[in-house]
């Protein structure tokens, strides 16, 4: 015992080589008394069903897919799905850009602007898609 009186706590009452919460509660003339002691397995297993609650439900989407529908007319955005891509301008654009991104994107835009780019001939064909409303 370390103190005199009520409320004194004895230090070996709190061991803390193992992986237990305990919880006590003063009795009467200040001896200590477990009242639960909670094992860290049920903490492994909390963890363990957070984890597959998780795998469960996927990654966290704003949006759920099966939700939204989508026009077929717009559910690939490639240059290649688009109507009159082939011999235009913009085809030769696309097989150099393609694979590129970041600071590589921003270094070939430079080249290209740099030198005489002919990519094809310039098209005045609209390829728009209308919504109906």
């Amino acid at each position: 015992n370390f103190g005199v009186g009520d409320g004194a706590v004895r230090r070996d009452l709190f061991d803390h080589s193992s992986n237990r919460k305990r919880r006590f509660s003063f009795v009467g003339s200040g001896d200590l008394k477990n009242r639960s002691s909670v094992s860290s397995s049920t903490d492994n297993l909390v963890s363990v069903t957070k984890t597959s609650f998780t795998d469960s439900i996927g990654p966290f989407r704003r949006v759920d897919e099966k939700d939204v529908f989508v026009h077929p007319n717009l559910r690939d955005n490639s240059f290649e799905a688009k109507r009159n891509a082939r011999g235009s301008w913009g085809e030769k654009a696309n097989r150099d850009f393609k694979f590129t991104s970041g600071k590589a994107f921003k270094q070939e835009k430079t080249k290209k602007k740099r030198g005489s780019y002919s990519g094809g001939s310039l098209s005045l064909d609209s390829c728009s898609f209308k919504f109906n409303e």
